[in-house]
Formats: structure tokens, sequence, C-alpha cells
């Protein structure tokens, strides 16, 4: 039985490290992209009073795995006056909230649109989202990798 060689897609960043996609000498190229499984991450930085509407969004799409975070920050609000004791203060650092997620390309949209929504108010401060690419991803308990491993 003849066994197909195995090249490494070099030029595409920590393939090395992902044997599942080397690319099989004469193996269709729609097959090899079939296999090849893209993975986004996804950080969104809210008020703290909507991290229940956008936890309760993305459970109503399906996506259970998520990260938050208690965060400090600021942006064009730069802060804001607030009075304790006839006393006028400045703080600079607002309370956030980060909400952090990895999903398969074919979710992005979904779950962006999904955040937006629910953490839309229209006013100054609503937050931000931000998109990255990811190249892998493992399951440390049983060494899964790949989009298998973000579920």
């Amino acid at each position: 039985m003849w066994s197909i060689p195995l090249i490494p897609l070099t030029s595409l960043p920590k393939l090395n490290a992902r044997p599942h996609l080397w690319y099989r000498y004469g193996e269709p190229l729609a097959d090899f992209l079939e296999r090849i499984i893209f993975m986004t991450k996804i950080e969104a930085i809210v008020r703290p009073l909507v991290l229940e509407l956008v936890t309760n969004a993305l459970d109503d799409l399906g996506l259970h795995g998520v990260t938050v975070s208690h965060v400090l920050g600021s942006g064009k609000q730069r802060g804001q006056t607030q009075h304790y004791r006839g006393q006028e203060y400045v703080v600079k650092l607002l309370d956030k909230i980060k909400i952090e997620t990895v999903v398969p390309d074919d979710k992005v949209e979904a779950v962006i649109e999904a955040i937006a929504d629910a953490a839309f108010t229209g006013e100054i401060g609503d937050g931000k989202i931000f998109i990255y690419k990811v190249d892998d991803a493992m399951r440390i308990r049983t060494k899964e990798r790949g989009e298998i491993a973000v579920q």
C-alpha cells in the first residue's frame, strides 16, 4: 500500500504543530480547506449592568464557553464626576466587564450581533468588541485540538 507523503504548509503560522492541517500531496485543495477550521476570539468590554443580558444572549446562541473579568478603563467618556458627602470627585477609570469567547468563524457574526444588541443603551460608554484570529486551541484534559476543544 502506498502512503501519501505529508507536506507542511510553512507559509501559514504554526501549522507544523497541527498535523491535521498538513497538506497531503495530490489531495484536492477543496478537501484540504474542508479540514481547516478557522476560529475567532471575540472580546467585548461592556457596562457591568448588561452582563446578564449579554450572557443570556450568548446562551440563546448555544455558546456556553465564556470568560468574564472585572476590569477598569476609560475611553471617550474619560471618566465621570461623582458627588460624595457634598464633595465632587472625578473618577477616571470606570468599572467595566470583559467577556471573552472563542467561536468557529461561521458563528462570529451572530455572536457579535448578539453582544452588540444586548449591550446597547445608546449612550457613551456602551463598550467595544474586539475580534482576533485564533490559530489553534487545546483542551488540556483530553488533548483535543481545534474547534472541538472550544465547544
